[in-house]
């Protein structure tokens, strides 16, 4: 017997929110499969497609072991609902299927005209837009397409369509917008309805904070007014259609929304009435714009936390601790009050000595949100528009005693849902997980960003190099890659010359980007790799070519000859400027080398690209490519017996002495060296770590290097020793001082300049537990085959770890009992696992094995 399971549809899970929304013209449907029996792989599929009860694509009998489809039947049409079944063969003769259904919601063109408010308007104050729509009694179907730009909320007859918030999708707005499906709604039903549209600036207009000086004050090169575009599709019973959408008929108002910023935060006034107004049709954001549909998963309130503490410590004023640093918003209750009274809600991250609010590193991000009475208000209030990164809040206004009954904690963030989970027998490294996974879920909004709280909040894409690799481990990201892939190829598309900024979409940084920016890369082979899809690929290709070629343009004898960041942030002492100033380059880690480094990681990636899209030529010229880098590297840095060093530095006859705990294990992670001369690195990296006093001096991205190395090269207890320390600089000593979420620098300080205590580059670590731990490594697309290699032996009594791949759940789990270490692994349907364990190196299928030797 068979049993199929978790069906994606172009990478999300079909049961998760908007998961049965179709977004490309020929959708990709994937399954897991589980067994009672003795299969364990597929041998054939059968799909039939049907809508309005026709068949529109019968596959007929495929043989294949690939477990997913691409659509190939008749052409689709916005609005289709199409119901699908599947049925599988396995290898013994089992069969199984499953029925589902999915909404086809691409528009082959959009044609709704862009409506503003006409006249005036206040920069940072919310607008309604408004109609009348009138649903005839013969309706079939309909699907409401809505963009409106920076965030939207949607209502009918005063009700929320969904729970979702700040939508659309953050993008670039000048080359690609983003609109959101809503098929069938459940209230337009035949008659008369009001449909409104509330729009807040979002990223459409942000110049507050670090970004007033930007462009003159204009914020980023998105900007511009709010606008609205919406369509409302409606299917007769015959078949026949046609088209509400945005016009001149609209109208809008303000609302109590008074003012939303994403650093400043929210105000509402309840006493504010409605006043419509006429609206004007508008140019799009650009004539570059595109249409597109939303793709990353919509941002939803999620945890709620109440209060562990709440204290006063003047009269009228009450702070509160929630236990937990998160993204998102306060609910408050509102108790009786006068028109005219007004609470305030003020959040940070810290505390000063006093037990107040220590507001210095959110920098020009105000984090405020207050609201004022009409005297006939609701029982509670929640911003809308914004969000803060929080643990602590000060209410002040309040009309009563606030307790812990009166307020929680909402966090609010990009429905992606978690896939992996991981524990071990060590509560240091399972509270290091934690606040990773939760640091991860505080910066996910529509983009990777890279905090929460200040006023930054950007897509930074050096410090996603090695976040990307951790992210697909604990969270479904099928379609998180494709999203950023596309807001970096808009990057380029802007400024034309093949490279891109250091955010995307790009508000901040250098142009070009930093050369350790192969996080681009990153997310088109984490696609690849963890999800089985290569639509990120698909879509980057030529970008990453360009973007190398950028490089390759910048290098003198292959060696690149800038560096804005490299090997960032590492311990304070490690730093440039060290004591005297507040640095964050390293003194120690030459910028070039890891700059160069990139450039030949991404050769190898180029190359591993284009044989899987294959285009052999490609393949050929960029290992070419990859070897002259190679050479280059290796002429200037290696000094043989595992050394690199700056050659040109040395007097003749001078020993060389390694540069830096990065540079001994870059080289080794990239590949650059094999062999003997990698464990002779890896041996001078133990002997580094101990001359530095057992301290890391790695930055931003080789520390996450520096643990894989350690791992990988028989020095596990070094690796683990490193992250059991409390004493600074480690995630313990963060620990220690109460961090929940992962802080930006390893240092505890207060001064205003990058001091995030929700960072996610030094959560990347989380990559280590997973794939070196536990020992789970993806091999082939989506984990078709996975190598199986558990660190066991260093030092640690348990680990246990699971990932849900496209194929099912991978599950590990190894001890140290009796004397004897044991492995127990479920390998799902579908999947082959390279099995290497105290010796025992086999190749297994699908099932539950077990291993063990002695200790």
């Amino acid at each position: 017997m068979l049993k199929i399971y978790d069906l994606r549809l172009d990478g999300a899970l079909i049961s998760s929110l908007r998961g049965n929304q179709a977004l490309t013209n020929n959708p990709e449907i994937s399954w897991a499969v589980g067994c009672i029996g003795n299969d364990t792989f597929q041998t054939a599929y059968e799909a039939e497609f049907l809508c309005d009860g026709k068949c529109i694509w019968n596959t007929g009998k495929v043989e294949t072991d690939k477990q997913k489809l691409t659509y190939a039947g008749e052409t689709l049409k916005a609005g289709d609902r199409v119901e699908f079944k599947i049925k599988v063969w396995g290898n013994s003769g089992s069969v199984g299927s499953v029925c589902d259904a999915f909404d086809y919601i691409l528009l082959d063109n959009w044609t709704a005209p862009w409506i503003t408010c006409k006249g005036e308007r206040e920069k940072y104050r919310p607008v309604r837009f408004s109609r009348e729509v009138e649903i005839p009694e013969d309706i079939e179907s309909c699907c409401l397409y809505v963009c409106g730009i920076g965030y939207q909320k949607v209502r009918i007859d005063g009700f929320e369509i969904d729970d979702a918030v700040l939508d659309p999708a953050f993008t670039d707005y000048d080359m690609r917008c983003c609109y959101v499906a809503y098929p069938n709604p459940a209230d337009l039903t035949p008659g008369k309805h009001t449909l409104t549209v509330d729009v807040a600036n979002g990223w459409r207009y942000e110049a507050s904070g670090m970004l007033k000086n930007l462009n003159d004050g204009k914020g980023a090169n998105f900007s511009g007014p709010i606008q609205l575009t919406a369509l409302l599709r409606i299917r007769h019973k015959d078949g026949s259609e046609y088209d509400i959408t945005t016009d001149d008929e609209w109208k809008w108002s303000y609302f109590g929304v008074t003012y939303a910023g994403i650093f400043n935060g929210e105000h509402y006034d309840a006493r504010f009435e409605e006043e419509w107004n006429t609206v004007e049709l508008t140019a799009p954001p650009s004539e570059n714009t595109v249409m597109t549909p939303m793709v990353f998963p919509p941002i939803l309130d999620q945890e709620t936390y109440s209060p562990v503490d709440v204290w006063q410590p003047e009269k009228g004023r009450f702070i509160v601790d929630f236990g937990q640093n998160i993204a998102g918003v306060t609910q408050i209750r509102l108790p009786k009050a006068a028109p005219g009274t007004k609470i305030t809600i003020r959040h940070a991250e810290v505390l000063d000595e006093n037990g107040n609010l220590y507001t210095a590193p959110l920098r020009g991000a105000e984090q405020t949100d207050n609201y004022t009475y009409s005297g006939d208000d609701d029982v509670f209030y929640e911003p809308e528009f914004t969000y803060h990164g929080f643990r602590y809040a000060e209410v002040t206004g309040y009309p009563d005693i606030l307790t812990d009954m009166d307020i929680i904690s909402v966090s609010r963030y990009s429905n992606i849902g978690l896939r992996g989970d991981f524990r071990c027998g060590s509560p240091m490294l399972n509270a290091i997980n934690d606040i990773g996974v939760k640091t991860e879920l505080a910066n996910i909004h529509s983009i990777l960003t890279d905090c929460p709280q200040r006023d930054e909040r950007m897509g930074w894409m050096n410090d996603a190099t090695v976040r990307f690799e951790e992210t697909p481990y604990n969270f479904e990201t099928g379609r998180v890659w494709p999203k950023i892939t596309a807001d970096i190829v808009d990057t380029q598309q802007r400024f034309g010359d093949g490279a891109f900024q250091c955010t995307a979409p790009a508000v901040w940084g250098g142009h070009p980007a930093d050369p350790v920016c192969t996080s681009f890369l990153m997310a088109g082979y984490m696609d690849w790799l963890h999800n089985g899809r290569a639509a990120s690929i698909e879509i980057g290709y030529e970008g990453y070519k360009a973007w190398e070629d950028v490089l390759l343009s910048k290098s003198e004898n292959y060696i690149v000859n800038y560096s804005y960041y490299g090997d960032w942030a590492s311990p304070a002492f490690a730093c440039i400027g060290y004591p005297e100033q507040d640095g964050a380059n390293s003194a120690i880690t030459p910028g070039i080398f890891m700059s160069t480094g990139y450039s030949y990681l991404n050769c190898k990636l180029i190359a591993k690209f284009a044989g899987i899209l294959g285009n052999t030529d490609d393949v050929e010229k960029y290992e070419g490519l990859a070897e002259k880098i190679k050479t280059a590297f290796l002429e200037k840095w290696y000094c043989g017996n595992g050394i690199f060093a700056d050659k040109s530095t040395l007097e003749d006859g001078e020993s060389p002495q390694p540069m830096s705990q990065a540079c001994q294990c870059f080289p080794v992670w990239l590949g650059i060296i094999e062999s003997k001369d990698a464990q002779d690195a890896a041996d001078v990296l133990v002997k580094k770590i101990e001359a530095d006093g057992n301290r890391i001096t790695t930055g931003n991205l080789c520390t996450r290097y520096l643990f894989d190395v350690l791992t990988a090269r028989g020095h596990s207890d070094k690796a683990l020793e490193l992250l059991m320390s409390e004493s600074y600089p480690s995630y313990g000593f963060m620990l220690q001082n109460e961090a929940t979420t992962v802080w930006e620098r390893f240092e505890l300080k207060k001064n205003p300049g990058m001091n995030s205590h929700c960072h996610p580059m030094y959560g990347a670590v989380g990559y280590w537990f997973y794939a070196h731990l536990a020992g789970i490594q993806p091999l082939e697309d989506g984990y078709r085959r996975v190598r199986i290699a558990p660190a066991n032996e260093c030092g640690l009594l348990s680990c246990q770890a699971s990932v849900n791949s496209p194929y099912g759940k991978i599950s590990v789990r190894w001890t140290k009992k009796y004397g004897e270490y044991q492995l127990y692994c479920q390998i799902p349907f579908g999947v082959k696992a390279d099995i290497d364990f105290g010796g025992v190196q086999k190749t297994v299928e699908a099932g539950y094995h077990v291993y063990n030797y002695k200790a």
